[in-house]
């Protein structure tokens, strides 16, 4: 499943956006990615393309294909108070180093955009479906989005108007609301 969330990570990370997206042009950007030895044949195997085009032909999706500025992969590191990370630490005087990598962020007419990639299961593991799976998984990414979120606004100097996670198992979106 790690290996399978790495390879899927990478070919979000290089797909063409401003291509029209299929299964097959997916699929020759995997090979491609195979040839350029950014994939093993391995990785490429686990790769569904339908996948990462059930993303693309979402809502959410289209306005990243169309969105003026589009980055992915970015390394971040930064110090926090960790008064502002754990509700209940004692120390004020303490800090937390936090480094990471986030997916994606885009910006359109709307504003910035901050979106991460989730290859967790869903359908097998939730009797109740989706439904059952939202707040927990809403719960369990919350921390590390509202601290990407933090990164992306301390360095850029700007504003995250929306966060989403997509998560491929069943190509279902969540936006995190601010609480």
């Amino acid at each position: 499943p790690a290996e399978r969330g790495t390879a899927l990570h990478m070919v979000m990370q290089h797909i063409d956006t401003t291509k029209p997206i299929n299964e097959f042009s997916v699929q020759k950007q995997i090979d491609e990615m195979v040839n350029r030895e950014l994939l093993t044949i391995e990785q490429a195997e686990v790769v569904d393309a339908n996948l990462i085009v059930q993303f693309f032909e979402s809502k959410l999706g289209k306005r990243l294909m169309a969105a003026a500025f589009v980055k992915r992969e970015i390394p971040f590191t930064m110090s926090l108070p960790a008064t502002e990370v754990y509700v209940d630490w004692k120390d004020e005087n303490e800090s937390i180093f936090i480094q990471g990598v986030i997916d994606c962020v885009f910006g359109d007419e709307k504003g910035l955009v901050l979106l991460d990639y989730k290859t967790d299961g869903i359908t097998d593991r939730f009797k109740g479906g989706f439904d059952q799976a939202k707040p927990i998984l809403e719960d369990r990414y919350r921390l590390q989005i509202n601290l990407y979120k933090k990164a992306v606004e301390k360095i850029w100097r700007k504003p995250i108007d929306e966060c989403y996670l997509f998560f491929f198992d069943g190509s279902h979106i969540i936006k995190l609301e601010e609480e």
